[in-house]
């Protein structure tokens, strides 16, 4: 790891992977959300979800990747996800589990956990 400012993780898995999000960005966890679907929109955006009032942009984590989830729908887990535009609204990520929060102190290379850029990660598609 680099010689970054230490940053709180939430370490979540996902389409066979561990994978590492700025806990600073996270608005919420909570059991799989009701989505819409929409038609037209990219196969990785499965729908819009009602989130506290906000109309939301959900994504499964494991088609933006090119996988598929061995998950059950019913037993995933949304993360809603703050955009730093402030006039963009949060989107879910639908991921296989939480697996903890961590210190980017504690990862490395060894333990296969890939962090993402949340801006570069959800980029695309819709406002």
């Amino acid at each position: 790891m680099s010689t970054q400012a230490k940053q709180t993780l939430l370490v979540f898995s996902a389409a066979e992977g561990l994978f590492g999000l700025p806990a600073e960005r996270v608005q919420s966890v909570c059991k799989a959300l009701p989505v819409t679907r929409v038609p037209y929109l990219p196969e990785d955006f499965i729908g819009v979800f009602n989130f506290r009032g906000d109309l939301c942009l959900a994504i499964d984590f494991a088609t933006r990747l090119g996988k598929t989830s061995k998950t059950e729908k019913t037993e995933q887990v949304m993360i809603v996800i703050d955009s730093k535009d402030p006039k963009a609204r949060p989107r879910g990520l639908l991921v296989d589990h939480i697996e903890r929060v961590a210190h980017s102190s504690e990862i490395s290379t060894e333990n296969n956990i890939h962090l993402l850029d949340a801006d570069t990660f959800l980029e695309g598609g819709i406002g």
